[in-house]
């Protein structure tokens, strides 16, 4: 399987930042239907993720992933919050930009492999900058893309 650090499958830009359940079940309903999955099962994986030292938080990043016996292919989500949302992140910093990371059960490495992608992906403070100031899902889009580096698996 192909590190997936450079293509997202959904982009949410202005997701409303009501309560960490809310948001969840709001991402959850927003990829069913890419997926082809009830969103109530998208919700519960991540839901079960959001378990103290389970997702990465850091920096208004929050990074949140699920291994799915359900899907065929892995699928990246990155959603930006209409206002920031106290996570309670270890940094005291609120998050605005979510990234989930779903993968087939089968593909633990390459789902390891795409995380450590992600992560160093959203430390770039510039390229978050940039997604925190887009107006739309197609920005956000254009940001990733040219921001785009080659990232290499771990061996």
């Amino acid at each position: 399987m192909q590190l997936k650090t450079d293509t997202v499958d959904l982009i949410v830009p202005n997701l409303r930042a009501i309560g960490s359940k809310q948001i969840l079940k709001d991402l959850a309903q927003e990829m069913s239907a890419k997926l082809g999955l009830r969103a109530q099962i998208i919700y519960n994986h991540l839901q079960h993720q959001m378990q103290p030292g389970r997702c990465s938080i850091s920096g208004g990043v929050m990074i949140v992933d699920a291994l799915l016996s359900t899907i065929d292919k892995p699928f990246t989500a990155l959603s930006r919050l209409s206002s920031a949302y106290d996570f309670q992140a270890a940094d005291g910093q609120p998050v605005d930009l979510i990234v989930l990371v779903l993968s087939p059960e089968r593909e633990k490495i390459a789902h390891l492999q795409t995380l450590a992608g992600w992560s160093r992906r959203m430390k770039d403070t510039p390229l978050c900058s940039i997604l925190r100031r887009a107006e739309d899902a197609d920005d956000m889009h254009l940001a990733l893309a040219s921001a785009s580096k080659p990232l290499k698996a771990a061996a």
